[in-house]
């Protein structure tokens, strides 16, 4: 599933919560963790395309390096097991995209 009924779980969106358009308090539904998964999979696609369109050589580094930990392997079998990676990966795109050079990434294309 990917939301669960809100009134089973208790789960009730105060009134006001929404601004005026929510005068009365509802049961409002409890998101998956597997929805809040896909939701980060595609701010994540959205935020490396952003970055792609930018800088596409400091992009790639980025998405290499939050990958395979050994490009000559299979990445089925070696992936990145740092769970610190993908928040610096995010942290680095969101640099690009914003324009903020890094020491280390190569030069912006034009």
């Amino acid at each position: 599933m990917l939301v669960y009924p809100g009134k089973e779980a208790g789960y009730v969106i105060p009134a006001g919560a929404y601004g005026s358009r929510s005068a009365v308090a509802v049961y409002g539904p409890v998101p998956s963790l597997r929805l809040k998964s896909i939701r980060d999979g595609m701010q994540d696609y959205e935020l490396l395309m952003l970055a792609a369109a930018k800088n596409p050589v400091a992009a790639m580094d980025v998405a290499m390096s939050v990958g395979c930990v050994d490009a000559g392997k299979n990445c089925f079998h070696a992936w990145n097991t740092d769970p610190d990676a993908m928040a610096r990966a995010r942290i680095r795109l969101a640099e690009i995209v914003a324009g903020v050079p890094g020491p280390d990434w190569p030069a912006q294309e034009k």
